[in-house]
């Protein structure tokens, strides 16, 4: 039975000032046993964030928002998505789902890696795609909607 994420009550307070911290936290949920309060395996929540990691270089995909979305809302709440933690429960479209969470059953060390070669890019490679909702962005951007992003979806892995 699925997990309603918003609901989630016990999830982990995260807030990262780097990627430094990103992969300390990300290693220790890889390599001890977790909690697993979402719907997410620790290799699904893993290779979702490396996945994500990459948009800022490769691109999105396929992955598209809807115009009214991006025009109408998205300059009302980007400065909020990019310092405030995100809100957990909202719904991917089926092609961002399809592109971005890979099967319950992906390796979680295999995943790891995957995250810590898609940040190193952020040291040598300049980010070049559009997001597919919140537009240009700067490089800085870039770095704390990784971060944020990261914070959601590692907050339901409790490491015990």
């Amino acid at each position: 039975m699925a997990v309603i994420a918003a609901k989630v009550s016990n999830r982990r307070v995260l807030r990262f000032a780097d990627f430094s911290e990103l992969l300390a936290d990300a290693e220790r949920v890889a390599t001890h046993p977790c909690q697993q309060l979402g719907n997410w395996t620790v290799g699904q929540t893993l290779e979702h964030l490396a996945l994500t990691a990459a948009w800022p270089f490769d691109g999105p995909g396929s992955f598209k928002v809807p115009w009214f979305v991006r025009y109408l809302i998205v300059p009302f709440i980007k400065n909020g998505i990019m310092t405030q933690p995100m809100a957990p429960g909202r719904k991917l479209s089926k092609a961002a789902e399809k592109e971005s969470v890979p099967a319950p059953d992906f390796d979680k060390m295999e995943a790891l890696e995957h995250l810590r070669r898609n940040l190193e890019r952020f040291k040598t490679e300049t980010p070049h795609y559009a997001h597919p909702a919140l537009g240009k962005l700067a490089f800085q951007e870039w770095v704390a909607l990784t971060l944020r992003h990261a914070e959601l979806h590692l907050s339901f892995l409790v490491p015990e």
